[in-house]
């Protein structure tokens, strides 16, 4: 489990993207809008991950697809839908987000949009990916955090 209260700033109020990026990193795999979904599938198994950016042979980002993509194509098309290519079922209104902006922002992003994963844009570069396994984490960290504080008042520890 990635550590993430070690990035968060003592006096911060919340979480930034920023911070969650500098913990997991930005590495963010691209697949080619002409791959089939069993290659991509078979890049989200080798690589453990289940969302990556499609770009088209200019090298510009064109949609994202995720292993949900693919179980929607697998379930529309049934036979042969392994071999369609990822233009026809991707995502193509990509959600995307900023590295200043805030982990309650995202995870709103993520409520209205329906998304599990929001694309770290900073500017025209791909600065990473947030998802949200990312944003449990962090409050489950935060969380923990809490408690400990709470045990440490109640027992009247921790005070200088």
């Amino acid at each position: 489990m990635v550590n993430y209260a070690c990035c968060f700033e003592k006096d911060a109020q919340f979480m930034y993207v920023k911070d969650i990026l500098k913990a997991k990193g930005s590495n963010v795999i691209a697949v080619d809008l002409l791959m089939t979904a069993q290659s991509v599938a078979k890049i989200f198994s080798n690589e453990k991950i289940g969302f990556a950016i499609v770009r088209d042979k200019s090298g510009k980002i064109v949609g994202t697809v995720t292993e949900r993509d693919i179980v929607h194509n697998i379930a529309a098309k049934d036979a042969g839908s392994m071999s369609t290519p990822v233009k026809d079922f991707m995502t193509k209104k990509i959600v995307t987000c900023a590295p200043d902006d805030s982990l309650p922002r995202v995870m709103s992003l993520m409520t209205v949009r329906r998304t599990r994963h929001v694309l770290v844009m900073n500017g025209d570069e791909v600065a990473g990916v947030v998802s949200i396994g990312d944003a449990v984490k962090v409050r489950l960290e935060e969380s923990m955090l809490d408690e400990a504080s709470l045990r440490d008042y109640v027992s009247g520890m921790g005070y200088n």
